[in-house]
């Protein structure tokens, strides 16, 4: 195992904490001596927030100054390591009750085989749900196809009902515009006359 050095004036980047459940280092290093040289001696907080947390956990870390360089030491434990995922930890530097500095790193742990004393996953387990993820795909495609194909077949008896209403329409049409043609047909082949006994009137039709 070994320490994680990293220096705060830097930019920040991020720390590898280890396999879930099994840590990578022993602890990560932060360099504060440029914060402790600006701001006098002051306390530092470590905010850590693993990939699932919905809000963070912190410790306080001690403060080791020598040979003129001041260290503030996380010291990994099975907490820190035992969500998998990226999650984000924050260094703040604090004097009284005022937060001087601060920095952000991400946090990397990687997936554990066993899941954290958990079983070992089955590794034909992934291949199945994709084999039933396809399968349900497949499934869901071809009843959207039957209902579009029952929804053109509907359509197509809609447009043949239609299509009949308006022939027999048509065919109606006709037959009252041949009798209104005979109608013209006859007034125009008839003629008029009043019986001046009866005052009856009478129609006379010649045939053309």
């Amino acid at each position: 195992m070994f320490t994680i050095d990293i220096d705060v004036q830097k930019k920040p980047g991020i720390i590898e904490l280890g396999v879930q459940g099994d840590k990578l280092a022993d602890a990560a290093a932060f360099d504060v001596t440029e914060w402790v040289a600006e701001y006098g001696a002051g306390t530092v907080y470590i905010y850590h927030q693993r990939a699932s947390d919905a809000a963070p956990y912190f410790k306080q870390l001690p403060i080791v100054t020598a040979d003129g360089k001041s260290t503030a030491t996380w010291t990994f434990d099975d907490a820190d390591t035992g969500v998998k995922g990226e999650g984000a930890a924050q260094l703040l530097y604090v004097k009284g009750d005022t937060i001087k500095k601060t920095a952000v790193y991400v946090t990397v742990t990687s997936r554990s085989l066993g899941e954290a004393g958990g079983d070992i996953p089955d590794p034909y387990q992934d291949l199945l749900q994709q084999v039933r993820e396809i399968y349900q795909s497949v499934v869901d495609k071809a009843a959207a196809a039957a209902a579009s194909s029952s929804e053109a077949a509907q359509h197509e008896t809609n447009a043949k009902g239609y299509a009949d209403a308006a022939e027999a329409s048509a065919e109606d049409a006709a037959a009252s515009a041949q009798e209104a043609a005979n109608v013209f047909q006859i007034a125009g082949n008839a003629s008029l006359s009043m019986d001046p006994a009866t005052k009856k009137v009478q129609m006379h039709i010649t045939e053309s």
